[in-house]
């Protein structure tokens, strides 16, 4: 379903699609207490968790989410792409000289810009 993909973080250390799908599901369970296709449509998530989540997501991932919309965190695959677009631009950042820290102590993707 997903497609796999290796993603290299500031730290060096690889994180696949699927390892960051496990991931933001755990989140998901955690904060709503369940899963849902369509997180928006099942009424699962409303407006205000919508905000929630992305909070959760961003300390997850350590990452700073910018201009996601309701449609971003629809469903586990668009929060997927959205993270890994996020990932990419930390890592952009860092090799453009802009201060990126990595703390990979608790989770294996930690990029948080400085």
């Amino acid at each position: 379903m997903y497609m796999q993909t290796r993603l290299v973080t500031d730290a060096g250390i690889k994180q696949d699609t699927s390892a960051i799908q496990h991931r933001v599901q755990a989140v998901i369970l955690r904060k709503f207490g369940r899963l849902e296709d369509d997180l928006i449509a099942s009424g699962l998530v409303d407006s205000l968790g919508a905000m929630e989540l992305l909070l959760l997501l961003q300390d997850e991932f350590r990452i700073p989410l910018a201009d996601v919309t309701l449609k971003d965190l629809s469903s586990v695959a668009c929060i997927v792409s959205v993270i890994e677009a996020a990932m990419f631009r930390c890592r952009s950042q860092a090799t453009d000289g802009k201060p990126v820290s990595a703390d990979v102590s608790a989770n294996p993707v930690r990029a948080v810009r400085g």
